[in-house]
Protein backbone atom coordinates (compact mmCIF):
# COMPACT_ATOMS: atom_id res chain seq x y z
CA UNK A 1 0.00 0.00 0.00
CA UNK A 2 2.89 2.34 0.74
CA UNK A 3 4.30 1.76 -2.75
CA UNK A 4 0.88 2.45 -4.25
CA UNK A 5 0.61 5.72 -2.31
CA UNK A 6 4.09 6.71 -3.52
CA UNK A 7 3.36 5.85 -7.16
CA UNK A 8 -0.04 7.56 -7.13
CA UNK A 9 1.49 10.65 -5.52
CA UNK A 10 4.20 10.84 -8.18
CA UNK A 11 1.54 10.49 -10.89
CA UNK A 12 -0.63 13.32 -9.48
CA UNK A 13 2.06 15.45 -7.82
CA UNK A 14 1.27 18.55 -9.91
CA UNK A 15 -2.25 18.64 -8.48
CA UNK A 16 -1.14 17.90 -4.93
CA UNK A 17 1.41 20.72 -5.05
CA UNK A 18 -1.56 23.07 -5.13
CA UNK A 19 -2.26 22.24 -1.47
CA UNK A 20 1.16 23.50 -0.35
CA UNK A 21 0.12 27.14 0.37
CA UNK A 22 -2.51 26.27 2.99
CA UNK A 23 -0.48 23.40 4.48
CA UNK A 24 2.67 25.50 4.64
CA UNK A 25 0.91 28.40 6.34
CA UNK A 26 -0.81 26.04 8.78
CA UNK A 27 2.51 24.44 9.72
CA UNK A 28 4.09 27.87 10.26
CA UNK A 29 1.24 28.86 12.60
CA UNK A 30 1.39 25.57 14.50
CA UNK A 31 5.18 25.77 14.77
CA UNK A 32 5.07 29.41 15.88
CA UNK A 33 2.49 28.56 18.56
CA UNK A 34 4.31 25.52 19.95
CA UNK A 35 7.75 27.13 19.90
CA UNK A 36 6.27 30.28 21.45
CA UNK A 37 4.55 28.31 24.22
CA UNK A 38 7.73 26.36 24.98
CA UNK A 39 9.86 29.52 25.01
CA UNK A 40 7.39 31.58 27.06
CA UNK A 41 7.02 28.83 29.67
CA UNK A 42 10.70 29.32 30.59
CA UNK A 43 10.91 33.13 30.81
CA UNK A 44 7.43 34.73 30.49
CA UNK A 45 4.55 32.51 31.61
CA UNK A 46 2.00 35.31 31.14
CA UNK A 47 2.69 35.27 27.39
CA UNK A 48 1.70 31.63 26.93
CA UNK A 49 -1.96 32.55 26.39
CA UNK A 50 -0.97 34.71 23.42
CA UNK A 51 0.41 31.71 21.53
CA UNK A 52 -2.48 29.51 22.68
CA UNK A 53 -4.92 31.96 21.06
CA UNK A 54 -2.94 31.81 17.84
CA UNK A 55 -3.16 28.02 17.53
CA UNK A 56 -6.79 27.88 18.79
CA UNK A 57 -8.26 30.32 16.28
CA UNK A 58 -5.98 29.07 13.50
CA UNK A 59 -6.99 25.47 14.23
CA UNK A 60 -10.67 26.43 14.41
CA UNK A 61 -10.44 27.99 10.96
CA UNK A 62 -8.45 25.05 9.55
CA UNK A 63 -11.14 22.67 10.86
CA UNK A 64 -13.67 24.23 8.48
CA UNK A 65 -11.29 24.45 5.54
CA UNK A 66 -9.75 20.96 5.51
CA UNK A 67 -13.00 19.15 4.70
CA UNK A 68 -13.72 21.50 1.79
CA UNK A 69 -10.20 21.02 0.44
CA UNK A 70 -10.51 17.23 0.61
CA UNK A 71 -13.92 17.40 -1.09
CA UNK A 72 -12.40 19.42 -3.94
CA UNK A 73 -9.51 16.96 -4.32
CA UNK A 74 -11.91 14.00 -4.46
CA UNK A 75 -13.87 15.80 -7.16
CA UNK A 76 -10.68 16.49 -9.14
CA UNK A 77 -9.49 12.87 -8.90
CA UNK A 78 -12.92 11.22 -9.17
CA UNK A 79 -12.12 9.68 -12.58
CA UNK A 80 -9.00 8.00 -11.15
CA UNK A 81 -10.88 6.82 -8.06
CA UNK A 82 -13.73 5.54 -10.21
CA UNK A 83 -11.18 3.46 -12.13
CA UNK A 84 -9.71 2.13 -8.89
CA UNK A 85 -13.23 1.18 -7.77
CA UNK A 86 -13.84 -0.73 -11.01
CA UNK A 87 -10.54 -2.58 -10.46
CA UNK A 88 -11.77 -3.72 -7.06
CA UNK A 89 -10.50 -1.10 -4.59
CA UNK A 90 -12.64 -0.74 -1.48
CA UNK A 91 -13.70 2.52 0.15
CA UNK A 92 -11.17 1.94 2.97
CA UNK A 93 -8.33 1.44 0.48
CA UNK A 94 -9.24 4.56 -1.46
CA UNK A 95 -9.51 6.55 1.77
CA UNK A 96 -6.11 5.27 2.88
CA UNK A 97 -4.69 6.24 -0.53
CA UNK A 98 -6.03 9.80 -0.19
CA UNK A 99 -4.98 10.11 3.44
CA UNK A 100 -1.50 8.81 2.66
CA UNK A 101 -0.98 11.28 -0.16
CA UNK A 102 -2.24 14.11 2.03
CA UNK A 103 0.19 13.06 4.77
CA UNK A 104 3.15 13.04 2.34
CA UNK A 105 2.52 16.55 0.98
CA UNK A 106 1.71 17.87 4.48
CA UNK A 107 4.95 16.42 5.87
CA UNK A 108 6.94 18.11 3.11
CA UNK A 109 5.17 21.43 3.78
CA UNK A 110 5.55 21.06 7.54
CA UNK A 111 9.30 20.50 7.27
CA UNK A 112 9.70 23.88 5.56
CA UNK A 113 7.09 25.54 7.76
CA UNK A 114 8.73 24.42 11.01
CA UNK A 115 12.03 26.05 10.07
CA UNK A 116 10.20 29.23 9.01
CA UNK A 117 8.28 29.32 12.30
CA UNK A 118 11.54 29.50 14.26
CA UNK A 119 12.15 32.87 12.56
CA UNK A 120 8.48 33.93 12.76
CA UNK A 121 8.15 33.53 16.55
CA UNK A 122 10.52 36.35 17.42
CA UNK A 123 9.17 38.70 14.72
CA UNK A 124 5.53 38.09 15.68
CA UNK A 125 6.12 38.51 19.41
CA UNK A 126 8.25 41.65 18.98
CA UNK A 127 5.56 43.28 16.84
CA UNK A 128 2.83 42.63 19.43
CA UNK A 129 5.15 43.73 22.21
CA UNK A 130 5.39 47.17 20.61
CA UNK A 131 1.61 47.57 20.91
CA UNK A 132 1.21 46.80 24.62
CA UNK A 133 4.73 47.17 26.03
CA UNK A 134 7.06 44.87 27.95
CA UNK A 135 4.97 45.10 31.14
CA UNK A 136 2.19 43.00 29.58
CA UNK A 137 4.44 40.99 27.28
CA UNK A 138 7.84 40.42 28.91
CA UNK A 139 10.86 39.59 26.79
CA UNK A 140 11.27 35.93 25.88
CA UNK A 141 14.22 33.91 24.64
CA UNK A 142 13.24 31.78 21.67
CA UNK A 143 14.55 28.23 22.03
CA UNK A 144 13.64 24.99 20.27
CA UNK A 145 14.13 21.57 21.81
CA UNK A 146 13.81 18.22 20.03
CA UNK A 147 10.36 17.48 21.48
CA UNK A 148 8.91 20.81 20.32
CA UNK A 149 10.50 20.47 16.88
CA UNK A 150 9.08 16.97 16.34
CA UNK A 151 5.61 18.05 17.50
CA UNK A 152 5.71 21.08 15.19
CA UNK A 153 6.80 18.84 12.33
CA UNK A 154 4.17 16.12 12.77
CA UNK A 155 0.98 17.81 14.02
CA UNK A 156 -0.19 19.19 10.66
CA UNK A 157 0.67 16.01 8.67
CA UNK A 158 -1.09 13.80 11.23
CA UNK A 159 -4.19 16.02 11.31
CA UNK A 160 -4.23 16.28 7.51
CA UNK A 161 -3.68 12.54 6.98
CA UNK A 162 -6.25 11.35 9.54
CA UNK A 163 -8.73 14.05 8.53
CA UNK A 164 -8.37 13.14 4.85
CA UNK A 165 -8.87 9.44 5.61
CA UNK A 166 -11.98 9.95 7.77
CA UNK A 167 -13.58 12.52 5.50
CA UNK A 168 -12.80 10.45 2.41
CA UNK A 169 -14.61 7.46 3.92
CA UNK A 170 -17.60 9.69 4.50
CA UNK A 171 -17.52 11.23 1.02
CA UNK A 172 -16.76 8.01 -0.90
CA UNK A 173 -19.98 6.27 -0.02
CA UNK A 174 -21.37 3.59 -2.27
CA UNK A 175 -22.32 5.18 -5.58
CA UNK A 176 -20.78 8.59 -4.75
CA UNK A 177 -18.27 8.35 -7.61
CA UNK A 178 -20.99 7.61 -10.13
CA UNK A 179 -22.45 11.10 -9.85
CA UNK A 180 -20.85 14.17 -11.34
CA UNK A 181 -21.14 15.81 -7.93
CA UNK A 182 -19.45 14.06 -5.05
CA UNK A 183 -22.04 15.25 -2.56
CA UNK A 184 -23.95 12.36 -1.05
CA UNK A 185 -27.58 12.11 -2.11
CA UNK A 186 -28.52 9.20 0.12
CA UNK A 187 -31.53 9.46 2.38
CA UNK A 188 -29.36 8.88 5.46
CA UNK A 189 -27.17 11.84 4.57
CA UNK A 190 -30.23 13.99 3.93
CA UNK A 191 -31.74 13.08 7.30
CA UNK A 192 -28.45 13.85 9.06
CA UNK A 193 -28.34 17.26 7.42
CA UNK A 194 -31.90 17.94 8.60
CA UNK A 195 -31.01 17.04 12.19
CA UNK A 196 -27.84 19.11 11.98
CA UNK A 197 -29.82 22.06 10.64
CA UNK A 198 -32.34 21.77 13.49
CA UNK A 199 -29.52 21.57 16.05
CA UNK A 200 -27.83 24.68 14.65
CA UNK A 201 -31.17 26.53 14.57
CA UNK A 202 -31.76 25.69 18.25
CA UNK A 203 -28.27 27.00 19.07
CA UNK A 204 -29.03 30.19 17.13
CA UNK A 205 -32.30 30.76 19.02
CA UNK A 206 -30.62 29.97 22.35
CA UNK A 207 -27.96 32.64 21.74
CA UNK A 208 -30.62 35.24 21.04
CA UNK A 209 -32.70 34.16 24.04
CA UNK A 210 -29.73 34.47 26.38
CA UNK A 211 -28.73 37.85 24.97
CA UNK A 212 -32.30 39.24 25.17
CA UNK A 213 -32.97 37.92 28.67
CA UNK A 214 -33.80 40.37 31.49
CA UNK A 215 -30.84 42.21 33.07
CA UNK A 216 -32.66 44.37 35.64
CA UNK A 217 -31.37 42.33 38.58
CA UNK A 218 -27.87 41.70 37.20
CA UNK A 219 -24.64 43.50 37.99
CA UNK A 220 -22.53 45.21 35.33
CA UNK A 221 -20.10 42.28 35.12
CA UNK A 222 -22.99 39.82 34.77
CA UNK A 223 -24.52 41.96 32.03
CA UNK A 224 -21.17 42.13 30.26
CA UNK A 225 -20.94 38.34 30.50
CA UNK A 226 -24.41 38.11 28.94
CA UNK A 227 -23.19 40.00 25.86
CA UNK A 228 -20.66 37.20 25.26
CA UNK A 229 -23.58 35.38 23.62
CA UNK A 230 -22.73 37.54 20.60
CA UNK A 231 -19.42 35.71 20.14
CA UNK A 232 -21.17 32.35 20.46
CA UNK A 233 -23.73 33.52 17.89
CA UNK A 234 -20.83 34.41 15.61
CA UNK A 235 -19.50 30.83 15.84
CA UNK A 236 -22.99 29.48 15.11
CA UNK A 237 -23.05 31.65 11.97
CA UNK A 238 -19.85 29.93 10.82
CA UNK A 239 -21.60 26.56 11.12
CA UNK A 240 -24.56 27.90 9.14
CA UNK A 241 -22.25 29.13 6.39
CA UNK A 242 -20.51 25.76 6.22
CA UNK A 243 -23.82 23.86 6.04
CA UNK A 244 -25.56 26.17 3.55
CA UNK A 245 -22.66 26.38 1.08
CA UNK A 246 -22.73 26.09 -1.92
CA UNK A 247 -26.54 25.99 -2.19
CA UNK A 248 -27.11 29.62 -1.21
CA UNK A 249 -24.33 30.81 -3.51
CA UNK A 250 -25.63 28.72 -6.43
CA UNK A 251 -29.10 30.20 -5.92
CA UNK A 252 -27.72 33.74 -5.94
CA UNK A 253 -25.60 33.08 -9.03
CA UNK A 254 -28.49 31.48 -10.94
CA UNK A 255 -31.09 34.11 -10.14
CA UNK A 256 -29.01 37.19 -9.36
CA UNK A 257 -26.92 37.07 -12.53
CA UNK A 258 -29.81 35.84 -14.70
CA UNK A 259 -31.30 39.12 -15.87
CA UNK A 260 -28.02 40.93 -16.42
CA UNK A 261 -26.23 38.21 -18.39
CA UNK A 262 -28.41 37.70 -21.46
CA UNK A 263 -26.20 39.64 -23.85
CA UNK A 264 -22.82 39.54 -22.07
CA UNK A 265 -20.83 36.52 -23.24
CA UNK A 266 -18.18 36.92 -20.51
CA UNK A 267 -20.75 37.04 -17.70
CA UNK A 268 -22.68 34.09 -19.17
CA UNK A 269 -19.60 31.88 -19.42
CA UNK A 270 -18.25 33.09 -16.07
CA UNK A 271 -21.59 32.26 -14.44
CA UNK A 272 -21.74 28.74 -15.87
CA UNK A 273 -18.07 28.09 -15.10
CA UNK A 274 -18.94 28.75 -11.46
CA UNK A 275 -22.10 26.63 -11.47
CA UNK A 276 -20.33 23.80 -13.32
CA UNK A 277 -17.92 23.26 -10.41
CA UNK A 278 -19.99 23.22 -7.18
CA UNK A 279 -17.18 21.61 -5.17
CA UNK A 280 -14.88 24.50 -6.11
CA UNK A 281 -17.65 26.98 -5.33
CA UNK A 282 -18.24 25.47 -1.89
CA UNK A 283 -14.53 25.25 -1.03
CA UNK A 284 -13.84 28.83 -2.03
CA UNK A 285 -17.01 30.56 -0.87
CA UNK A 286 -17.40 28.89 2.51
CA UNK A 287 -13.79 29.60 3.51
CA UNK A 288 -13.85 33.24 2.41
CA UNK A 289 -17.28 34.02 3.87
CA UNK A 290 -16.34 32.32 7.15
CA UNK A 291 -13.24 34.50 7.33
CA UNK A 292 -15.09 37.69 6.42
CA UNK A 293 -17.88 37.03 8.92
CA UNK A 294 -15.47 36.05 11.68
CA UNK A 295 -13.33 39.17 11.23
CA UNK A 296 -16.26 41.59 10.89
CA UNK A 297 -18.18 40.16 13.84
CA UNK A 298 -15.13 40.08 16.09
CA UNK A 299 -14.20 43.67 15.24
CA UNK A 300 -17.76 44.89 15.81
CA UNK A 301 -17.76 43.27 19.23
CA UNK A 302 -14.39 44.44 20.55
CA UNK A 303 -14.65 47.94 19.05
CA UNK A 304 -18.01 48.64 20.68
CA UNK A 305 -17.87 46.57 23.86
CA UNK A 306 -14.40 47.50 25.08
CA UNK A 307 -14.47 49.72 28.15
CA UNK A 308 -11.59 52.15 28.67
CA UNK A 309 -9.95 55.28 27.29
CA UNK A 310 -9.91 55.93 23.56
CA UNK A 311 -6.12 55.44 23.33
CA UNK A 312 -6.19 52.14 25.18
CA UNK A 313 -9.22 51.10 23.19
CA UNK A 314 -7.34 51.59 19.91
CA UNK A 315 -4.32 49.67 21.16
CA UNK A 316 -6.52 46.90 22.54
CA UNK A 317 -8.35 46.63 19.24
CA UNK A 318 -5.10 46.29 17.26
CA UNK A 319 -3.65 43.79 19.70
CA UNK A 320 -6.82 41.68 19.91
CA UNK A 321 -7.21 41.67 16.14
CA UNK A 322 -3.65 40.49 15.55
CA UNK A 323 -3.72 37.96 18.39
CA UNK A 324 -7.09 36.43 17.50
CA UNK A 325 -7.51 37.07 13.78
CA UNK A 326 -4.03 36.98 12.24
CA UNK A 327 -3.97 33.17 11.97
CA UNK A 328 -7.48 32.82 10.41
CA UNK A 329 -6.76 35.59 7.89
CA UNK A 330 -3.44 34.11 6.76
CA UNK A 331 -4.87 30.57 6.54
CA UNK A 332 -7.91 31.77 4.55
CA UNK A 333 -5.76 33.71 2.07
CA UNK A 334 -3.50 30.69 1.63
CA UNK A 335 -6.57 28.49 1.20
CA UNK A 336 -7.89 30.75 -1.56
CA UNK A 337 -4.60 30.35 -3.41
CA UNK A 338 -4.61 26.57 -2.94
CA UNK A 339 -8.21 26.17 -4.07
CA UNK A 340 -7.69 28.39 -7.11
CA UNK A 341 -4.52 26.50 -8.10
CA UNK A 342 -6.29 23.15 -7.76
CA UNK A 343 -9.22 24.39 -9.81
CA UNK A 344 -6.97 25.99 -12.41
CA UNK A 345 -5.31 22.63 -13.01
CA UNK A 346 -8.62 21.57 -14.55
CA UNK A 347 -8.78 24.61 -16.86
CA UNK A 348 -6.49 23.31 -19.58
CA UNK A 349 -9.14 21.25 -21.35
CA UNK A 350 -11.68 24.05 -21.03
CA UNK A 351 -9.27 26.63 -22.45
CA UNK A 352 -8.44 24.39 -25.39
CA UNK A 353 -12.15 23.87 -26.06
CA UNK A 354 -12.91 27.61 -25.98
CA UNK A 355 -10.01 28.33 -28.30
CA UNK A 356 -11.35 25.66 -30.68
CA UNK A 357 -14.65 27.59 -30.77
CA UNK A 358 -12.75 30.77 -31.69
CA UNK A 359 -12.17 32.45 -28.32
CA UNK A 360 -9.22 34.83 -28.28
CA UNK A 361 -6.94 35.63 -25.35
CA UNK A 362 -8.96 38.81 -24.73
CA UNK A 363 -12.16 36.76 -24.58
CA UNK A 364 -10.57 34.40 -22.05
CA UNK A 365 -9.39 37.36 -19.98
CA UNK A 366 -12.89 38.86 -19.86
CA UNK A 367 -14.36 35.50 -18.84
CA UNK A 368 -11.88 35.20 -15.97
CA UNK A 369 -12.58 38.78 -14.86
CA UNK A 370 -16.33 38.08 -14.88
CA UNK A 371 -15.88 34.85 -12.94
CA UNK A 372 -13.69 36.53 -10.30
CA UNK A 373 -16.14 39.45 -10.04
CA UNK A 374 -19.16 37.17 -9.51
CA UNK A 375 -17.29 35.22 -6.83
CA UNK A 376 -16.35 38.45 -5.04
CA UNK A 377 -19.84 39.92 -5.28
CA UNK A 378 -21.50 36.80 -3.86
CA UNK A 379 -18.99 36.77 -1.01
CA UNK A 380 -19.75 40.40 -0.17
CA UNK A 381 -23.55 39.93 -0.26
CA UNK A 382 -23.65 36.82 1.94
CA UNK A 383 -21.17 38.15 4.49
CA UNK A 384 -23.03 41.46 4.77
CA UNK A 385 -26.23 39.55 5.58
CA UNK A 386 -24.60 37.84 8.58
CA UNK A 387 -22.78 41.03 9.60
CA UNK A 388 -26.07 42.93 9.85
CA UNK A 389 -27.40 40.31 12.27
CA UNK A 390 -24.27 40.71 14.43
CA UNK A 391 -24.65 44.50 14.24
CA UNK A 392 -28.17 44.20 15.66
CA UNK A 393 -26.92 42.09 18.57
CA UNK A 394 -23.96 44.40 19.25
CA UNK A 395 -26.26 47.43 19.21
CA UNK A 396 -28.53 45.70 21.72
CA UNK A 397 -25.52 44.71 23.84
CA UNK A 398 -24.09 48.21 24.13
CA UNK A 399 -27.52 49.53 25.17
CA UNK A 400 -27.59 46.93 27.94
CA UNK A 401 -24.34 48.50 29.17
CA UNK A 402 -25.80 52.05 28.83
CA UNK A 403 -23.38 52.88 26.06
CA UNK A 404 -23.62 53.78 22.38
CA UNK A 405 -22.17 52.28 19.23
CA UNK A 406 -18.70 53.65 18.58
CA UNK A 407 -18.39 52.47 14.97
CA UNK A 408 -20.24 50.36 12.43
CA UNK A 409 -17.57 50.40 9.70
CA UNK A 410 -16.76 46.76 10.40
CA UNK A 411 -20.14 45.75 9.00
CA UNK A 412 -18.96 46.39 5.46
CA UNK A 413 -15.26 47.36 5.41
CA UNK A 414 -13.66 43.94 6.14
CA UNK A 415 -16.08 42.26 3.73
CA UNK A 416 -15.21 44.77 1.03
CA UNK A 417 -11.47 44.35 1.56
CA UNK A 418 -11.71 40.56 1.56
CA UNK A 419 -13.89 40.60 -1.56
CA UNK A 420 -11.33 42.75 -3.37
CA UNK A 421 -8.53 40.42 -2.24
CA UNK A 422 -10.57 37.45 -3.43
CA UNK A 423 -11.03 39.07 -6.84
CA UNK A 424 -7.29 39.76 -7.14
CA UNK A 425 -6.20 36.30 -5.94
CA UNK A 426 -8.67 34.37 -8.10
CA UNK A 427 -7.92 36.42 -11.22
CA UNK A 428 -4.16 36.49 -10.61
CA UNK A 429 -3.88 32.75 -9.97
CA UNK A 430 -5.97 31.88 -13.02
CA UNK A 431 -3.94 34.22 -15.20
CA UNK A 432 -0.65 32.73 -14.02
CA UNK A 433 -2.00 29.25 -14.65
CA UNK A 434 -3.18 30.28 -18.14
CA UNK A 435 0.29 31.65 -18.97
CA UNK A 436 1.80 28.35 -17.85
CA UNK A 437 -0.67 26.40 -20.00
CA UNK A 438 0.14 28.52 -23.08
CA UNK A 439 3.85 27.97 -22.52
CA UNK A 440 3.47 24.16 -22.58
Amino acid sequence: MLKLIAYQFRYTKNQWLGTIPVLLVSSVIVGTSLIGIASASKTAITSIQLFQMLIFFGGFTLFFLISNLIQLLIDIFKDDYRLWTILGASRSQLSLLIGGQFFVIALFSSLIGTFLSIIAVDKYYAFLQKLVGTSDLPNITVSVDIKTFILSLLIVPIIAGIGAYLYSRKALKKGALVNEMVYSKHKVGFVLKIFLGIFVFILWISCFSYLLSDTSSKSFSETLQQTSAILLLLLVHLLIIQISSPYVQMFLVKHGVKNSSKTKYAIVLGKWNILYKPSYLKSLQSSVIIGSTLISGFLLYIQNMYIGSQVNSLQETKFSFLAYMSAPIIIILANIISITILSSNQDREKIVQLKTFGASNNHLLMIRISEAFIQSLITFIVSIFFNIIILFTVNYGVHLLDRKLITIHSVWLPSLIISVLLFALVLGTKMLRAIKIRSI
